[in-house]
């Protein structure tokens, strides 16, 4: 696999097994040179075809968090890294999502069943769910927001 620019051009050359777009930003994408068809392990590239991340990854566990780093699974667990290779949240989550940090900067994150909210740098927030303003006996979970259940639920 490669990639062409929007006149059909070879702007990186065909010599990857695997492409993904980096989610949260199309500039960089994950890439595989394993000979596995489907790869199994994946760096980043940005679109000049610099590598800002090592052939160390898994493939569906890069999110682009800010300038300098990025959300990445390794050995089935997900934590966060710079642009340097350098570990700013260590590899201990069964799953970090960004589903809700363009709105409020920081991450859902799972590890082993229970679920809480991280900034970018690791460490764990407080939700108070009583920021939310509805009275828990009036509570009908259903008719508030996955953003506002989310908060009530792991508060």
């Amino acid at each position: 696999m490669g990639f062409i620019n929007e006149y059909g051009n070879t702007i990186i050359d065909y010599k990857y097994t695997c492409t993904y777009i980096v989610a949260n930003k199309e500039r960089y994408a994950s890439v595989s040179l394993s000979k596995d068809k489907y790869g199994d392990t994946f760096g980043i590239i940005d679109m000049y075809e610099n590598q800002i991340l090592p052939f160390e990854y898994q493939a569906d566990g890069f999110t682009y968090i800010d300038d300098n780093r990025f959300i990445a699974r390794k050995d089935e667990k997900y934590g966060i890294v710079d642009k340097n290779n350098n570990t700013i949240v260590d590899f201990i989550f069964d799953d970090i999502s960004s589903a809700y940090m363009n709105k409020t900067n920081y991450y859902c994150a799972q590890i082993n069943g229970e679920y809480g909210f991280i900034d970018k740098d690791g460490k764990p927030l407080k939700i108070d769910k009583e920021s939310l303003k509805i009275p828990e006996t009036k509570l009908n979970i259903s008719q508030i927001s996955t953003a506002e259940r989310m908060t009530y639920l792991f508060s």
